[in-house]
């Protein structure tokens, strides 16, 4: 009985494998760029939340990729909510791929996965712990979104999706609908007259990276300090060891 109970764990896990090898074949082949601009956006992959792998390159069969900046208890991402889901209703059909992007490590796919229900976020959230991607994105707020074009690969509009966010405005509908000019814009085949606009959503607070060890900053200090003293001939300042 137990002989038989590992033959068919054996066999599921052997299909699940099948299965996943065979999903990522049907996915569209990976298009770099033969002669990028000096902007490009460089390749990347990341996870959402179901375990679904995204990479850039793979969606070169949408016309536009829209990625939005967001982490849980957020307000603003809340409150902007809505706002996409309506764009991705009349975009998706046009060829343009919505995802959102979650730079904080402690969001897990659980928390994620609850207030996105909660909100009616219908796209795909990718999880960045690393940060890499969504500094690569030039995103310092949440509730901001980048379009990207995939004839060039840059990033045509990044910013708020209206302006129902700013000081000074109400909760209700916004009068400047940014983030929809923009798409219009990419998909018409025109360059996005305010293609940078500043967001108002929670500040992403980026790890800062290690600095560089090198012989000038640290190590050429530890030898002076600790090492020449006794490994050095008196008069000479060079160490011997």
């Amino acid at each position: 009985m137990k002989g038989r109970q590992k033959l068919l764990l054996v066999i599921v896990v052997a299909l699940g494998l099948a299965w996943g090898f065979y999903s990522r074949l049907s996915q569209p082949v990976a298009t770099f760029p033969r002669n990028p601009p000096a902007n490009a956006l460089p390749n990347f992959e990341l996870f959402d939340t179901e375990g679904n792998a995204h990479e850039l390159y793979r969606m070169a069969d949408k016309r536009a990729i829209v990625i939005f900046s967001q982490f849980n208890s957020c307000p603003g991402v809340q409150k902007s909510a809505g706002a996409l889901a309506e764009l991705e209703k009349q975009f998706s059909a046009e060829g343009v791929q919505f995802l959102g992007i979650n730079p904080v490590e402690s969001d897990t796919r659980e928390k994620i996965r609850e207030e996105a229900q909660a909100y009616g976020m219908t796209w795909p959230i990718m999880r960045d712990p690393s940060q890499q991607v969504s500094k690569q994105l030039g995103f310092v707020s949440t509730a901001e979104a980048a379009v990207i074009d995939t004839s060039t690969w840059t990033i045509a509009y990044r910013g708020p999706i209206d302006d129902r966010l700013e000081f000074g405005m109400s909760k209700g509908e916004g009068r400047n609908f940014y983030l929809k000019e923009a798409l219009e814009a990419v998909l018409g085949g025109r360059k996005v007259e305010k293609s940078v606009l500043r967001g108002r959503g929670c500040a992403i607070s980026y790890r800062r990276d290690p600095q560089p060890v090198t012989y000038a900053s640290e190590i050429g200090k530890i030898i002076r300090d600790r090492c020449v003293s006794c490994h050095s001939v008196p008069g000479d300042t060079k160490p011997n060891f």
